[in-house]
Parts: C-alpha cells; sequence; structure tokens
C-alpha cells in the first residue's frame, strides 16, 4: 500500500456548540497523511493554537521507533471529511514535523 493523503476540515467543536456567529467559529483546512496503524489524531502546536483548543489530559504515546512520550490531548475537534464528521480528541505533537 502507498502513501496516502487526504484533505480534511478541522473545526473547534465547542464553537459549533456556542452562541457564536458562523465567521467566527475556528477552523482549518489541512492535508494530513493517513496512516491506518494510528488511534488518534495527532496535530501541531499551531493548529491547537490557530484552534484554540483547550488541553484535557496527558497520555502516552508509542513512536515508530517504540519509544514512548507523553503526550497533551486536546479536545474536542470536529473532523469533517467527504460529508462525513467526527467529533475526537487530538495528540498535541510538539516536536519537529518533517513533510513526508
Amino acid at each position: 500500500m502507498g502513501i496516502t493523503y487526504a484533505d480534511i476540515e478541522l473545526i473547534n467543536r465547542l464553537d459549533l456548540a456556542g452562541n457564536i456567529q458562523e465567521g467566527e467559529v475556528k477552523h482549518t483546512q489541512v492535508r494530513t497523511l493517513v496512516d491506518g496503524g494510528v488511534s488518534l489524531l495527532a496535530i501541531p502546536e499551531s493548529i491547537r493554537d490557530q484552534l484554540d483548543l483547550q488541553t484535557v489530559d496527558e497520555q502516552q504515546a508509542e513512536l515508530a521507533d517504540e519509544s514512548v512520550i507523553i503526550v497533551d490531548l486536546v479536545s474536542p475537534v470536529e473532523i469533517d471529511f467527504m460529508n462525513r464528521k467526527a467529533i475526537a480528541a487530538a495528540q498535541l505533537v510538539t516536536m519537529h514535523i518533517q513533510d513526508l
């Protein structure tokens, strides 16, 4: 299987639940690497800041080299892809991210 990317929209779900104007809802379009081996969305600090997501917990994350790190969990994020929606938490990636 080759490398697969998807264009998705990430939205601060609290904005949708709140009483604010549609144009004030914090959201962003991103091209993301699709990896069937992961269990949670991972986002960089820049997207967390843009969406104004709050840290709700910390958890361990295992990296591809089998090392384990502690990451912040931010939430709630709505993920929109091809007219499908999901609400999830996301792991905050604070290390350098290299484009593939």
